[in-house]
């Protein structure tokens, strides 16, 4: 007799993922102007310079990963390679995303209707075929939350530390474990050793890259592309910011707003049961 387990149900859902990335044409979608990008940067990375060598305002971590895919996967071309490195990572976010909503609702068929759902997403296999540094932030999201499950929140702080290294404005994860540990967990009553490990875990992965900087000789860049530079971009893009682009923002993404926004509400009766 065929018995469900977890293990088979992950088979299924990183085969089911593959298929999906195969079938949204991601080998044949266009090589765009980020993914030159990303990939002269990366192999910047791994010519000896440093980060940032050549000017961008993305997180350092797409570069590092970016390069190790493009180690890993020598004998394919450099944006084959992120392709193919970034289809493997988005398995092991799915993967990891089952684990999460198997412990906060405990049900399996939620926990693969919500695979599904992301799956869904436009932005998903289409940023992933860009190595863009989005797909890694929520893949760093999603670790942080595994972590909480396993209530280790140093590591789900440094999780949430290498989210904002991926992409700046993920770095509010950080808040994740702190309303997490206090709010669910010790039933609103605040717990002082475990916002300390949150904090002390995001705080690492912060001095684990300035380390780098500074060996490289490159800290002043590291400050500048990573933290001057994305502010003032976005201040830019908030002044422009007008009704009818807000609309076919809302158009283009409203699928994934309203499911985080269901899931948000979600971790909220999750809190409140």
């Amino acid at each position: 007799m065929f018995k469900i387990t977890d293990k088979k149900i992950m088979i299924f859902l990183a085969l089911f993922t593959v298929f999906v990335f195969l079938m949204d044409g991601f080998m044949e979608f266009p090589i765009l102007t980020d993914n030159g990008l990303f990939s002269y940067i990366s192999q910047d990375l791994l010519d000896g310079k440093s980060i940032y060598s050549t000017p961008d305002i993305k997180g350092p971590m797409v570069y590092i990963f970016n390069a190790a895919f493009m180690t890993l996967f020598s004998f394919l071309p450099n944006w084959l390679a992120i392709r193919v490195g970034m289809m493997v990572m988005s398995v092991a976010l799915i993967l990891l995303f089952y684990k999460v909503c198997l412990y906060f609702f405990k049900y399996r068929l939620i926990a693969i209707a919500s695979c599904f759902v992301i799956l869904s997403f436009d932005f998903f296999v289409q940023f992933a075929s860009i190595g863009d540094p989005k797909i890694l932030a929520v893949f760093f999201h999603i670790m942080c939350w595994y972590f909480i499950s396993k209530k280790k929140y140093l590591a789900s702080g440094a999780s949430a530390g290498f989210a904002f290294l991926s992409w700046q404005p993920a770095g509010i994860v950080l808040l994740a474990p702190i309303i997490f540990s206090n709010v669910v967990e010790n039933k609103i009553h605040f717990n002082y050793r475990n916002v300390a490990k949150s904090i002390v875990g995001f705080s690492i992965s912060m001095i684990l890259m300035l380390i780098y900087f500074v060996f490289a000789g490159a800290i002043d860049n590291f400050i500048q592309f990573s933290f001057i530079l994305p502010i003032a971009y976005k201040s830019l893009f908030i002044e422009r910011l007008t009704l009818s682009n807000f609309y076919i923002a809302f158009a283009y993404f409203g699928s994934e707003l309203l499911f985080f926004v269901a899931a948000g509400l979600g971790f909220i009766y999750y809190a409140i049961k």
